[in-house]
């Protein structure tokens, strides 16, 4: 740990040095900037320059936020110069602005306003200890993908539930809004804002560096120092077992929401039951995962959120509440935070089982067969498919208890993992040791770090080298049986390699009561022929992969309403120009929505918020095309709910507390309104 400190400090310093050389040259100044957007808007108009020239203006912001505000004032300037401006041009330069699109850059709040909430005494605020609840004032926040970036009035780390009421009632007392954060892991725009107040149940220690070591249930340490005093052990992180079926086969297991995925694994395996999904990651946190309509693999296996039976949360007056209704439900268990300040779930587990893992590397046309006159990449012409190979695709999906396929760009093999579940516990062995987790762990850092060096290696080059390094760590280690919750988290150290997420959720229509593959395999070669024609900038230089489950009765999960779902996701590196990325993801999106229909849906954790589609935000879309009836129903609920509560409330006031700027304009806004009306 101390060398790779010293590592990346050295490295830090020969970087600069290098940029004073020009080897690395620094990002152009703020003037020159101003000057070229000027330019570009008199030749092009004011919205085509501001998408041309954003990357730049990011740069700048970044390097020096000291000229984010003559950025701005330019920007406004050009806006209401504009004599005929196109749809909504100058409010959408306004939020970009203000809001921060692509969020390397803050959102602004007013230095009235700023002062005002500073003067505000949070240490007012108590556990049930009678302690104030730990705080820190005007803490910078950056979540895990680069994509948020802001300095809330307060970021709490409560570690009582009284301790979280009584953040809420401040919050509302003072006219704030609360937002929460885990692991930081969602690259949307989900998170608290300037001003506002942020709620963490994890520690400073944990939630703010990437690389940090996960933690037991247990009291934990404040801070990064080594003097940092020990912290309580939380109210918020338990799994407690509250009744088990007569059948003894299903546990229905109360979960605090500040459980990390780590936690959750080992008492799963030290108490003998089981998730039957989950996502990758242990750095995040279930309150997390369940909020954001998060899911797994498997085409018998729904989301996170359809397993909870019961969610517990503080309400807009601070009161705790209780909701276990099957049908409201359907939208407290994945609110985005809007319903109010997640405590725990009651989720149903299975008795474990042990996975029999045997992942391969296989030829790419042979593992996913091409749809009938497809015609190849060249990559892969030299490649032949067969019968058998279509009918063991087939079966490693309809089969398979887990099926997940990754392909490292530009590279002829594509990594399979798809499993059984029929294991013996006799035959079982323990999943990732602790040396191999601390390899994984340092290996991501490391990356994390060398990255921003490698901008001089041509893309395509460095993609391929990269693909060729993951084929091999991955590998084929054969068959091996662990337990179910162990098979799920066969990774670690994802979290600690930094990098663009873009998943689209394709619904798959039903063939004789099973998914029509047809789809899967159209779709999934749809995404490998775009990426390898721009293989000159290689827009994606980490992993394509592909999951395939059911659908979701969660009312904002974007496969509510879908038999079957595919699921792709597209992953690339920082060294990836911002506009390379965003422009391949928009039209990887335009050519599934136009083959697939309009329920093809981006998932809501991932970036999304700043992309289009035909020249709409697909924030609109979601509004006005893909939502508008999910949406109403969320609303009606959080009324419903609101109903049932000492202290009555409704949506509206759960917008005033909970709520922040993107789900104000996707969910509070009237879908027929447009923009300017909006703003």
């Amino acid at each position: 740990s101390t060398c790779l400190r010293l590592f990346i400090r050295k490295t830090l310093r020969i970087r600069v040095l290098l940029n004073k050389m020009g080897i690395f040259p620094s990002v152009v100044a703020c003037e020159a900037v101003v000057e070229k957007l000027k330019k570009r808007a008199e030749q092009k108009g004011l919205e085509k320059a501001w998408h041309e020239t954003s990357s730049e203006i990011f740069d700048v912001a970044r390097k020096n936020p000291g000229d984010l505000k003559k950025l701005q004032e330019a920007l406004i300037e050009l806006a209401k110069e504009e004599e005929d401006p196109k749809d909504d041009a100058i409010w959408k330069i306004a939020l970009d602005a203000h809001e921060n699109k692509e969020s390397e850059v803050a959102m602004s709040s007013s230095d009235e306003e700023m002062k005002g909430k500073a003067k505000l005494n949070f240490e007012e605020v108590l556990e049930a200890t009678g302690k104030p609840v730990p705080v820190k004032t005007d803490n910078r926040f950056e979540n895990y993908g680069k994509t948020v970036k802001n300095t809330p009035a307060a970021t709490f780390f409560p570690r009582t539930r009284e301790g979280v009421q009584n953040i809420v009632k401040f919050a509302e007392k003072h006219k704030l809004r609360v937002r929460c954060s885990g692991y930081r892991h969602s690259w949307s725009h989900v998170f608290s804002e300037n001003g506002e107040l942020l709620v963490t149940y994890l520690t400073e220690r944990e939630s703010g560096v990437p690389n940090e070591p996960l933690k037991d249930f247990g009291p934990q340490k404040a801070s990064i120092w080594p003097w940092a005093s020990r912290m309580e052990a939380s109210e918020l992180q338990f799994c407690e077992v509250k009744r088990v079926s007569p059948d003894g086969k299903t546990a229905y297991v109360k979960i605090g929401a500040g459980t990390t995925n780590d936690q959750l694994r080992k008492w799963c395996n030290e108490n003998e039951w089981t998730l039957p999904l989950n996502v990758i990651l242990v750095e995040v946190t279930v309150g997390g995962t369940i909020s954001t309509a998060s899911h797994g693999a498997g085409i018998n296996h729904d989301t996170l959120a359809d397993l909870v039976t019961e969610v517990e949360f503080v309400n807009t007056h601070g009161d705790i509440q209780v909701v276990n209704d099957e049908k409201l439900l359907r939208t407290a268990s994945a609110a985005f935070g809007v319903m109010g300040v997640l405590l725990s779930v009651t989720m149903k587990m299975d008795k474990m089982t042990y996975a029999v893992v045997d992942p391969k590397s296989i030829d790419v046309v042979r593992a996913v067969p091409p749809p009938k006159n497809f015609v190849l990449p060249y990559r892969f012409k030299d490649q032949k498919w067969t019968d058998e190979d279509l009918k063991a695709f087939e079966d490693r999906i309809v089969n398979s208890y887990y099926n997940e396929f990754f392909w490292f760009p530009y590279t002829k093999q594509l990594w399979i993992n798809c499993f059984g579940n029929n294991g013996k516990k006799s035959d079982s062995k323990p999943g990732v040791g602790k040396f191999e987790e601390r390899w994984q762990r340092l290996l991501s850092t490391f990356l994390d770090r060398v990255i921003p060096f490698t901008k001089g290696i041509p893309p395509f080059l460095k993609a391929k080298l990269a693909s060729g390094v993951a084929i091999q760590s991955l590998g084929d280690a054969g068959p091996e049986t662990i337990t179910l919750a162990d098979s799920m988290h066969f990774r670690r150290g994802i979290h600690n390699w930094r990098v663009r997420n873009m998943e689209a959720l394709i619904p798959i229509p039903a063939k004789n009561g099973k998914p029509d593959l047809t789809v899967v395999r159209s779709a999934w070669w749809d995404g490998i022929d775009l990426i390898e024609k721009r293989k000159k900038t290689a827009p994606c230089q980490v992993a394509y992969e592909m999951r395939i489950f059911r659908g979701s009765n969660v009312t904002l999960a974007p496969e509510n309403g879908n038999k079957y779902t595919l699921a792709i996701e597209l992953l690339t590196d920082f060294s990836t120009p911002y506009e390379t990325w965003k422009e391949t993801c928009e039209e990887l999106h335009k050519i599934w929505y136009d083959k697939y229909g309009p329920r093809v849906r981006m998932h809501l954790a991932k970036q999304w918020d700043q992309f289009e589609y035909n020249g709409q935000s697909i924030l609109d879309l979601n509004r006005k095309v893909l939502y508008p009836e999910q949406i109403k129903k969320f609303k009606s609920d959080l009324d419903k709910i609101g109903k049932q509560a000492k202290k009555i409330y409704d949506s509206k006031d759960c917008q005033r507390v909970f709520s922040n700027k993107l789900m104000d304009r996707f969910i509070f806004s009237t879908p027929t309104l447009d923009a300017k009306e909006q703003i």
